[in-house]
């Protein structure tokens, strides 16, 4: 699947979080006791999975002219964002 904000298959954030359900990894009691942490490393390493998600979230900020990607996560998403949107990236 290509990366394109604009496709008329706009049904990205359906099979975006079909597929975040499907591979994400979740850790309960981690780091400590009441935390139920989400891995989403499996999600980075499925071409499919990755490229849904990054879609899906280009098409939400399609017109965006610059992407800011905070923290671990958003630097991986926030690239990919904006190669899609063909925008900056800081």
């Amino acid at each position: 699947m290509s990366i394109n904000a604009t496709s008329p298959e706009s049904n990205l954030a359906a099979q975006a979080t079909a597929n975040i359900d499907r591979l994400v990894r979740w850790a309960d009691d981690f780091p400590v006791e009441g935390v139920r942490f989400a891995d989403l490393t499996p999600v980075f390493a499925d071409a499919d999975g990755l490229s849904t998600v990054i879609g899906a979230l280009a098409e939400v900020g399609a017109g965006a002219d610059l992407v800011a990607g905070i923290d671990a996560r958003g630097f991986l998403l926030g690239a990919g964002v904006a190669l899609a949107l063909g925008s900056s990236a800081p």
